[in-house]
């Protein structure tokens, strides 16, 4: 008996240490280490999520409203999640 695989059948993730701002369709897996509510200039009442990937890297990520109350919703800490999409930026340092 054989077996067949097609490089669209297996799911690839991108390690965090990879990011970077030039780059779009970043595609990673995560687990959401803790969950906060941020009120500042940027995100405007956003939903700030403190993420690790497979290998212990860690970033901070903001959903940003109006997005905040959709995924607001079933969002939890200690989950997994694989997330798809979105944008990364430098750390500016307010945070």
């Amino acid at each position: 008996m054989s077996s067949r695989f097609t490089s669209s059948s297996i799911e690839r993730y991108n390690d965090f240490s990879r990011l970077n701002p030039a780059i779009v369709g970043w595609h990673v897996h995560v687990k959401v280490l803790r969950r906060f509510h941020t009120d500042d200039y940027i995100s405007k009442g956003g939903l700030g999520l403190l993420l690790v990937d497979d290998k212990g890297n860690q970033i901070e990520a903001l959903i940003c409203s109006p997005l905040t109350s959709h995924y607001s919703t079933f969002i939890e800490e200690d989950e997994f999640y694989t997330i798809m999409n979105f944008r990364v930026v430098e750390n500016s340092g307010i945070h």
